[in-house]
């Protein structure tokens, strides 16, 4: 007589993190790629814009009515009340970015999820890798962390298109919507370019889940929202001027910034930094030839589409359009988070095998880019050294840099009083491709004019500042002589403009007093 065995106890099945859980992980994590590299380097021109932007707000000045400032008044506000509670610092804007970045990264693996836990950490990785690198000051990051948790907020929970429509209702909920409308209208705070094409992406998402209501609303919201962060400063500066700084002048100005699409690679191919470097300039071209791809399998099945899928591919549009008016890596990075997320929404409509090997394929591609400079820049970091100077706590940069900005800033400060303005001076007046405004935080003393970037090589702007600086007569010029500062480009921008008004005038007012590195200190004659 057999003796049956006794039954086995069910395994309990595996504990699964918390989705808050989950969600720290990966923002830590994210932070972590993103800020390793957060104290290297100091930017003359977009950090220098946004201090000067956050020091003159301090003063009681205005955007667009006291000084010239060409993006929306979030990013200098929200810094210059950083430097108000916590004192001057490059730190403050540096903890934004690497909150943006860890953000954006969270965010395109929210939006991923869909596709599956694999694609939606592998969305994750190459997002945190791509942000991260080149680190800017502009506020393009901030505004694109608003408009993807709009986009994700209208998207829901990521059913599709008929299943939202089923479970929700003909409307997605009007709270909802509101709290879209918000997240795209801070968008438009920080940048209004692309804080417009996040509107624009929220009331799409919200049509996709059939709730037009909804779209109603939270373009609505949206729109007035912005219409009343824009409102005293319209009232301060006139519409007038102020439409022209945030819409007219990037539009009449544009061939003057613009550079060719990346096409023609004329480095080096002989090892693996070459490889990166090939790499890493056609990272544009497969971010739009993915997005090509993810784009027609999303249409071939819209019916299993993700309701954030067609605000991703407008805020895709978007970051296309903001590449096009400077081709290089920073302005790149928009377009290339689209195209991760978007990716991995096209997989999840579950495409044949091959189409998902091939969008498998674009993912590792730019995954790949974004991990080669993460890792190049932890396995071979550059030779840097700590700068002694107020304002830049365990800042490093190369070393005679360390050494010639405390000297320079000694100089001026010795020359003129605390306050009192001063002049920065290109290397030539006639070729200006990139100008140093972070002179002016580094040596804490103001600026002249009321512009802290301009086309300083036109004609008619030399002349204005001829003219500014002969009433104001400054006391101290300081001229920035690095190469950089006359590169040519493939745009207007990069060829010599005929005129050396400024640089006669320079000469024949001022004479040298001393030279700390790239930096030449000029005195009255």
């Amino acid at each position: 007589m057999s003796v049956a065995a006794p039954a086995r106890p069910a395994a309990a099945p595996a504990a699964r993190p918390r989705p808050g859980v989950l969600v720290a992980v990966l923002w830590i994590g994210a932070a972590a790629i993103s800020g390793f590299t957060a104290l290297r380097y100091l930017d003359p021109f977009d950090e220098g814009l946004l201090l000067q932007a956050a020091a003159r707000v301090l003063d009681g000045q205005w955007p667009y009515a006291d000084f010239g400032w060409a993006y929306g008044p979030g990013h200098p506000l929200a810094m210059a009340a950083a430097e108000w509670a916590f004192g001057p610092s490059v730190l403050w804007w540096r903890i934004a970015r690497v909150a943006a970045d860890a953000t954006i990264a969270v965010l395109a693996w929210r939006l991923a999820r869909p596709a599956g836990p694999r694609w939606a950490l592998a969305a994750w990785l190459a997002t945190a890798t791509i942000v991260a690198q080149p680190t800017s000051a502009n506020p393009f990051t901030i505004a694109l962390a608003f408009g993807l948790a709009a986009v994700a907020v209208a998207g829901g929970d990521g059913r599709t298109a008929p299943a939202a429509a089923a479970g929700d209702g003909r409307a997605a909920p009007a709270a909802r919507a509101v709290l879209a409308g918000l997240l795209a209208a801070l968008a438009v705070a920080w940048r209004p370019d692309l804080g417009a094409v996040a509107v624009v992406a929220v009331a799409a998402t919200f049509a996709a889940r059939r709730g037009i209501r909804a779209a109603a609303i939270a373009a609505g919201v949206a729109v007035a929202a912005s219409a009343l962060v824009y409102l005293p400063f319209a009232v301060a500066a006139g519409p007038g001027r102020l439409w022209d700084a945030v819409v007219v002048a990037a539009a009449r100005d544009g061939s003057w910034w613009r550079l060719p699409f990346p096409l023609d690679y004329d480095g080096g191919l002989g090892s693996l930094a070459d490889a990166k470097d090939v790499l890493g300039f056609y990272q544009p071209l497969i971010a739009l030839l993915a997005l090509a791809g993810a784009g027609a399998v999303l249409l071939a099945r819209r019916r299993a589409s993700d309701p954030a899928a067609i605000g991703l591919a407008v805020l895709a549009l978007g970051a296309a359009v903001y590449f096009r008016s400077r081709a290089d890596d920073v302005h790149a990075q928009p377009l290339l988070v689209c195209a991760v997320a978007l990716l991995a929404l096209a997989a999840a409509t579950r495409p044949p095998r091959a189409v998902v090997a091939a969008l498998a394929a674009g993912l590792a591609l730019l995954l790949a880019g974004g991990a080669a400079n993460r890792l190049s820049a932890l396995l071979n970091p550059p030779e840097l050294e700590a700068v002694r100077l107020k304002g830049v706590p365990g800042i490093r940069v190369p070393p005679r840099e360390a050494r010639a900005l405390p000297a320079l800033a000694r100089d001026v400060q010795r020359r003129v009083p605390a306050g009192e303005a001063i002049y920065l001076a290109p290397r030539r007046s006639d070729l200006v491709t990139l100008s140093a405004p972070l002179v002016h935080f580094l040596v804490d003393r103001p600026n002249v004019l009321h512009r802290d970037v301009l086309l300083q090589a036109r004609p008619g702007e030399q002349e204005a500042i001829v003219a500014a600086l002969e009433r104001a007569r400054p006391r101290v010029v300081v001229r920035w002589t690095s190469p950089v500062s006359a590169r040519p480009e493939p745009n207007r921008r990069g060829r010599s403009s005929g005129s050396r008004a400024l640089d006669e005038f320079l000469t024949g007012a001022y004479r040298p007093a001393g030279a700390h590195g790239d930096y030449r200190v000029l005195v009255r004659r």
